[in-house]
């Protein structure tokens, strides 16, 4: 009798194990960003002044991001490195989800050296996008019941370029952390790449690049169908835009960047004097966030 209740025993705990490992997603819960701490995290930023790569407010950017995670309970790291005589960081923040494959999630914080704007702040461009993903990892590391996949979210250095875009000039951050998850293996696993770039626009027009996945933009445009918002996004005129979701685009990882190439009248205000905080708006940012995060949970299946 002892022997067939322990073999009773044994049959349910593996019964219950298996229930568990293919135990579906939950539902997908209905989550949204606070605009005020959005904008709040992108003014700090731009108080920094300019944050080009290597430069003091790329520094107190940094501290910015790791203190700033650390007070969500998110252990941030910083990959720091040598190219030449300029010293480059990413920082990573990571949070858990349901599959085996991750999605990264990034912006790059670095603004541009204008040697003709010296105090050059990159309001939206890109001061916006950073401060949204911040606000991004407080909700999904805070969320009761995360519908969505483990989230790698990233903020690059060095997108920017010192004098020409090419091998050794921008996309620092992405080009490093692109080739180091291929040489680890790593990058078969990963799901999607999604870029946010220029999103605070008050004059919001998301202007998708031809050089993103398909599937994941045909999804994008369903959600912002879904929520109102549809005419907030379009392409940008069937162009490539070189950016920091190329390295991982070009490696063979869906990718999506989203961007608003369109700031300003004929994208004037980009990389000039006047990306500045009245450029920006909170609203523009949560509707870009609150596709991103419904988008993000469409992403798994769900029977």
């Amino acid at each position: 009798m002892k022997a067939c209740a322990l073999s009773i025993l044994l049959l349910l705990l593996v019964s219950c194990g298996d229930r568990k490992a293919t135990e579906p997603p939950p539902p997908a819960v209905s989550l949204a960003v606070d605009p005020a701490a959005a904008f709040s995290h992108a003014q700090a930023m731009i108080d920094f002044g300019a944050r080009h790569s290597d430069s003091p407010g790329a520094t107190r950017t940094v501290d910015y991001l790791v203190s700033t995670s650390k007070m969500l309970g998110i252990q941030a790291s910083i990959d720091q490195w040598q190219e030449g005589e300029t010293t480059y960081r990413n920082v990573h923040a990571q949070t858990p989800g349901h599959g085996d494959r991750y999605v990264i999630l990034a912006s790059h914080y670095d603004t541009k050296l204008l040697h003709s704007v010296p105090n050059f702040v990159g309001a939206n461009d890109s001061a916006s996008s950073s401060g949204l993903l911040l606000e991004l990892l407080r909700v999904i590391s805070s969320a009761e019941n995360w519908g969505g996949p483990p989230m790698r979210f990233v903020w690059f250095d060095g997108e920017e370029c010192r004098v020409r875009y090419g091998e050794h000039d921008g996309l620092h951050g992405s080009k490093r952390m692109a080739s180091t998850l291929e040489a680890s293996g790593e990058l078969e696993s990963c799901r999607a790449m999604i870029l946010l770039d220029m999103i605070g626009d008050k004059d919001l027009t998301i202007t998708f690049p031809s050089n993103c996945d398909s599937k994941l933009l045909a999804q994008i445009f369903k959600t912002a169908e879904a929520q109102g918002v549809a005419s907030h996004f379009g392409f940008f005129s069937g162009r490539r835009i070189l950016d920091d979701h190329v390295p991982f685009f070009e490696r063979g990882v869906p990718a999506l960047d989203i961007i608003d190439f369109s700031y300003g009248p004929n994208n004037s205000f980009w990389h000039t004097s006047e990306d500045t905080l009245d450029k920006i708006s909170p609203d523009s940012m949560a509707i870009v966030g609150n596709v991103v995060l419904a988008f993000l949970q469409e992403l798994i299946p769900r029977e």
